[in-house]
Order: C-alpha cells, then sequence, then structure tokens
C-alpha cells in the first residue's frame, strides 16, 4: 500500500519513500561523478589550446545550439499530438520564460565578472554589453547572442527532459490524485532554517577553500556562491511542500542525460575551443586539468540548474491545481479565485456562526449597531513630547503581550498625538436612523505605531495603526458603544464649552482620585485642559484636501526634514485624496473582567477598525503657543505611563493643527 502523505493524499504509486528516491538520485550521480573525478585528478597538465586565430571552429559555438534545438523540435511535436496535461503545459510555458529571464539578466549582470569569450570567430558577431561591477559600468559588444539562446534552449531542454518523463516515461511514478494533493496543501513557501544555515556554510567553505587551497586566491569566490545560492534559495523555501510531489525518477534521468550533454557539450566543444571561458578569480580555484581547466563550478551549474528548475516547476505546478490568489497560494491565508477568501474572512466566519445573538429592547441603545456615521467632526491635534521606551511598555503591555507572535505594534515616534474633538454622528443601523443624532466631546492620547505581522519569521510593517491609550467622553452613549464594540478605554468626563475650533480652549475634568488615601473621596478635577497663551495667531488654513494633508505631513515630521518628500509626494498626496479617500486605522484592546475570578478575562481581544474619510470640509495650523495642563493622578497615572514631559505638570506646545471632517467608522476585525 502507497504512503500516506501529510495532505491526506497517497503519494507514491509504489512502496519507495521520498526521501530513500532521493538518496537513490544522489548514490547514482556520485557513482557516476567520483570515479570520474579520481580519474581526472591523475591528469596534471592540461591539453594545449588550440591557436584561435587559426580558426579552428567556425560558427562552433553558433551550430552547437542544435544539441538543444532539435530534440526540443521533436518534443514540441510529442507536445502538440498530446493534448492532455493542460495544467503541466501551462506550467512548462511559464518555467521557460522565467528560465529566459533568469538566465539574460544572469549574462548582462555577472557574465562580465564569470565569462570571457576568446573565439571571436565562432559565433555570429551579434553582441550585446554587459555590466561591469568593477567600474560600475557597461562595457559594449562583449557578450555573444549565442550566449542568450544557450540558456533558452539548454533550460528549455532541461525543463523539457523532466515534463516528458513525468507525462509519459516515468508517469507510473507519479503521485497518485496529485490535483486533489495540490488543492489540500496549505502553503507554497515554508521556510527551512536547515537549508539556510547549509548554504551560508557551504558559501564560508567555498571562500576559505579558494583563499587557502585555491590555485587562485585573488579575487572572490562569486561564481561558487552564486551556484550555492541558485540551488538553496529555492530549496528554502519549496522542499519541504514539493519533495512529496517530484517524481524522483523523471528528475533522476533529467539529470543523468544532462550530466552525458554536459561532457559532449562543454568539456568536448565549449571550453576547449574557447567558446567561453571562466574567470579564475572568481571561481574557487578547483580546476580539472584533464578537461581544458575546466573549474568545478562548471559541473555544479547543471545539478544546481537542474535541482533548482525541478522545485520552481512543481511549485507551480501546485500553484495552478490550488487555483487560489498569488498571496494566498504562497503564504497559506485561505480562499481560491472563484471565490476569494482570506483566512482573516474565514475566522469571520467561522465567529459568525459562533456567536450567540446580541439581546437588546429592540431601540439599541445604549450600545447601538455599527457602523457609525459621523458627518461632522471638529479637531484639534498637538504632538505631545513622551517618553520613546516607556510607550513601548504601554504597547507591548496592552497589545504585544495579549497577541500571539504573528503580530506587533511598535510606536516609531518620541511624541503622542493629543486630539480634542466636537463630533456629531449616528450609527446605520436603521433603527438609529430614525432617532436623529448623536453629540459628543472626545479627548483622546493617541499612540503612532506600525502594525507589524511576521513572514518566514521576519517582521513586515503592513500599515500605520493610531492607539488610543487614553479616550475621555461626555457621551454615555458613545461611552458604552465605544467600549463594548471596539474597546476603547473611554472615561466618562465633563468638558468645558469650545466656541470653535480654532481656539480650542477646553477643559476636561473626571471624576478620579488626586492620591489614595483610606479616607479620599472621588472628586471632579481638571485632568487635561488646552489654553491659548497670548494673542491668537491666525496660522494657514486649506480647503484643500490634499493641500491640508501635506500640511499635516509637515506638522509631524517637521518642515526641514519632509521638504523634499512633500515636493515628491505632492501629486502623489492629491490622487490618493481625491480617488482612495484616506484611512486611519485604530488598535485597541477589548477586555471584560470576570465575574468570577477578579484577576482574570473573560474576554480579551485586540481589535482593529478603521475610519474612512468621506469628507473634508477645511484644516489649517494653530501657530502661537499652546500650554497644556495635566494632572498626576493616583487613579489615572497616565502621565507616568507615557513619560510625559512636564514642567510645573505643564507642557507648552509651539503648533498645533485644526481639521473639520465627516468620517465612517467601519466595523473592525478581531486580530487576537
Amino acid at each position: 500500500m502507497a504512503p500516506i502523505d501529510q495532505w491526506g493524499g497517497l503519494i507514491l504509486a509504489d512502496a519507495v519513500g521520498k526521501n530513500r528516491l532521493l538518496g537513490v538520485y544522489w548514490g547514482l550521480m556520485l557513482t557516476l561523478l567520483l570515479p570520474f573525478g579520481l580519474t581526472a585528478s591523475r591528469v596534471l597538465l592540461p591539453t594545449a589550446p588550440p591557436d584561435y586565430d587559426a580558426n579552428p571552429s567556425p560558427l562552433g559555438y553558433t551550430f552547437s545550439l542544435l544539441i538543444f534545438i532539435v530534440p526540443l523540435i521533436v518534443f514540441a511535436v510529442w507536445l502538440k499530438t498530446h493534448p492532455n496535461y493542460a495544467v503541466e503545459k501551462k506550467v512548462y510555458l511559464y518555467t521557460v520564460l522565467g528560465i529566459l529571464v533568469f538566465g539574460s539578466l544572469l549574462d548582462l549582470f555577472l557574465g562580465f565578472s564569470f565569462f570571457y569569450f576568446p573565439n571571436r570567430a565562432a559565433v555570429l558577431g551579434v553582441r550585446l554589453p554587459a555590466f561591469s561591477w568593477t567600474t560600475m559600468a557597461w562595457v559594449p559588444a562583449y557578450l555573444p547572442i549565442e550566449e542568450f539562446g544557450f540558456y533558452l534552449f539548454g533550460g528549455t531542454y532541461m525543463i523539457s527532459l523532466y515534463l516528458w518523463g513525468i507525462v509519459y516515461w516515468f508517469k507510473r511514478y507519479n503521485p497518485q490524485n496529485h490535483a486533489n494533493v495540490c488543492k489540500n496543501i496549505d502553503k507554497i513557501f515554508n521556510f527551512n532554517a536547515k537549508t539556510l544555515i547549509l548554504c551560508l556554510i557551504l558559501c564560508v567553505c567555498g571562500y576559505v577553500y579558494k583563499k587557502n587551497f585555491g590555485s587562485h586566491p585573488e579575487g572572490f569566490s562569486g561564481y561558487f556562491t552564486f551556484l550555492i545560492l541558485l540551488a538553496c534559495l529555492p530549496c528554502m523555501v519549496l522542499y519541504d511542500v514539493t519533495k512529496a510531489l517530484i517524481n524522483w525518477r523523471a528528475f533522476t534521468f533529467m539529470s543523468l542525460t544532462l550530466l552525458l550533454v554536459s561532457i559532449v557539450y562543454e568539456v568536448t566543444f565549449g571550453v576547449p575551443y574557447g567558446w567561453w571561458k571562466y574567470h579564475p578569480d572568481e571561481m574557487i580555484g578547483l580546476f580539472l586539468p584533464a578537461w581544458s581547466g575546466l573549474p568545478i563550478e562548471a559541473v555544479m551549474l547543471w545539478v544546481a540548474a537542474a535541482f533548482g528548475t525541478v522545485l520552481i516547476y512543481e511549485a507551480l505546478r501546485i500553484f495552478f491545481y490550488m487555483d487560489r490568489t498569488p498571496r494566498v497560494a504562497l503564504f497559506g491565508r485561505g480562499g481560491i479565485k472563484k471565490k476569494p477568501v482570506s483566512a482573516a474572512d474565514q475566522n469571520a466566519q467561522q465567529r459568525l456562526h459562533q456567536l450567540p445573538d446580541f439581546v437588546d429592547d429592540g431601540v439599541g441603545l445604549p450600545v447601538p449597531r455599527g457602523p457609525y456615521v459621523n458627518p461632522r467632526v471638529d479637531m484639534a491635534n498637538y504632538l505631545i513630547k513622551v517618553d520613546p521606551a516607556k510607550i513601548r511598555k504601554v504597547c507591548d503591555r496592552y497589545l504585544n503581550e495579549v497577541l500571539n507572535n504573528e503580530y506587533r505594534y511598535l510606536p516609531f515616534l518620541s511624541v503622542a498625538l493629543l486630539s480634542y474633538a466636537k463630533i456629531i454622528g449616528y450609527a446605520l443601523d436603521d433603527r438609529q436612523q430614525q432617532m436623529g443624532l448623536l453629540p459628543e466631546n472626545d479627548m483622546v492620547i493617541w499612540i503612532p505605531t506600525i502594525a507589524l505581522r511576521y513572514f518566514l519569521g521576519i517582521p513586515v510593517p503592513t500599515h500605520l495603526a493610531m492607539f488610543p491609550y487614553r479616550l475621555y467622553v461626555d457621551s454615555a452613549y458613545g461611552l458604552s458603544a465605544g467600549r463594548e464594540v471596539f474597546g476603547f478605554q473611554k472615561t466618562y468626563a465633563d468638558f468645558s464649552p469650545v466656541a470653535a475650533i480654532t481656539e480650542p480652549d477646553v477643559v476636561v475634568k473626571t471624576l478620579a482620585f488626586p492620591t489614595y488615601q483610606p479616607a479620599s473621596n472621588g472628586q471632579l478635577v481638571p485632568t487635561i485642559s488646552i489654553k491659548q497663551r497670548g494673542e491668537v495667531q491666525q496660522g494657514e488654513s486649506f480647503s484643500d484636501g490634499a493641500a491640508c494633508w501635506m500640511a499635516f505631513l509637515k506638522f509631524l515630521l517637521g518642515p526641514e526634514r519632509c521638504h523634499l518628500v512633500l515636493e515628491g509626494l505632492g501629486g502623489a498626496a492629491k490622487f490618493v485624496t481625491e480617488v482612495f479617500k484616506p484611512e486611519v486605522c485604530a488598535v485597541s484592546i477589548k477586555q471584560v473582567r470576570d465575574v468570577e475570578f477578579p484577576l482574570k478575562a473573560a474576554l480579551q481581544q485586540v481589535i482593529e477598525a478603521r475610519s474612512k474619510i468621506d469628507q473634508f470640509f477645511a484644516g489649517g495650523l494653530l501657530r502661537g503657543e499652546h500650554q497644556i495642563d495635566f494632572a498626576e493622578l493616583a487613579s489615572d497615572p497616565f502621565v507616568q505611563d507615557l513619560g510625559i514631559e512636564l514642567v510645573n505638570n505643564q507642557q507648552t506646545v509651539g503648533l498645533g493643527f485644526w481639521v473639520s471632517l465627516g468620517f465612517t467608522m467601519e466595523l473592525g476585525k478581531v486580530i487576537g
């Protein structure tokens, strides 16, 4: 009985395991290469090179391409007469295209470093430029056009041998239920750290050998390192998922055929007759005199190229059988092309069926259903100086330590954003739309963060996320909905009246304990207050959204550092503002204390929710000095937690920013 693979499909048509088949391949290769190598080591002097001026092989390199072209014509005819294998043919064409592009780039950018072509009469004379890394310039008329033909026809010949083997000559050894197995694979990319370590060790060993034992210790082992990377990089991310699906007998047949062709092609014709030669400074210094001084890298090329090409071919075959979007297929986030469903959407669908219905009285208050539309929001914003180390601890405590290792939120500024907002809003729920508008005043301390997600163990920035560390409101409905729906840690507060957002003098009072004492009573105390010092100075104002966002960016970064950035981004910012409607992502922790175990949370989630800006009315700068007072309270120690820099409980800010807009607070998602 055939062994069962980890994805639930029958993998091999016989009882030989895939690891054993790989061992058979390497055994056959060593059986041939070892005696060849030992015999070649007894030859100490190479054969004398011919006189290239005597034209010993007119157009030899050009005609040698027939070694690949003739079999390819035969294979094309055979493929035409076999109309099946649609996926395999499609993958074949993509692989050939990849070989052509990769081989051409190799020649253009590394051909000058690795090769030279002494026999000029062996080619047509059509030559392309090559890049020199020594002079950092292009060398004109260096690469013969036959070089590109070699990579195209030689690479196509290589993958054609494997395709013919899997669909005909070794067909019975293909994995059974191949298509179903591919569809059940979670993801194509599976990082293998052992391969990375092996790759680094081999590269270092090659360099050490060159410097200590090689016949040409000068230079760098560039070609050896390139070939190791050529084999190891695909193996590093593709081998674990493709090893069970490779037809190892077809691969062995292809490799042995290529070994024979390389002996005839390169050892008998190419190197002895000077169609191409290798720069010794870029080799590790292990040459074979019996084969006209052929470097060991020339033998490695055929093995590395064969292995890497087959891995890529099988990975592409898995991809087309999976029928998913590229991102989903490569990284395993679920979904298929016909009905694209991300992993997050799948989890959301599962949660939808698992969660009980929310019970209310039919009115929906005090927690209306989202999304929430705010047709008019007036905001005044100030940057306050904080301790970067302390805000990192805050984000770790409330976000990162709650999440798994896949996500992380990293503060990237030494400031926090203090925002006062006058809001008029309503919920899109049909019941609330008949009710009217709900006014609200907010005071928020935002911590700007970069959201990171780990791919292959590497943290990759994905978007900006604002963490509302403290949020004070004067609306019971806003408080209830913010806490229960999004997890915003809102506190009820009393706000002094604000006549105009361009003159945002405001005092926010909360019920708090300035100090903890057994006889203390909670008091309504000023917690945060903003006051204009001196005469009000009219700053720039904008009615154009793009200009306003550019000014806001200058406000955040400072005029000197962002001048060049603004010059380059002006048009792009206008396009984004008018077409895509900017979004602001908020991240928060939603938790409910358990009734039975008060040290535990009955519910604990990290939530992301996006606010999409629907309309921009106006905005501008708030110039002049603004005095911001912060109360250091025992019951609300945000000053100590954030390390807010204070002098006499105050921080003076020289510039602020106001904006009037409308936005929609969309439904959020559970991150972890």
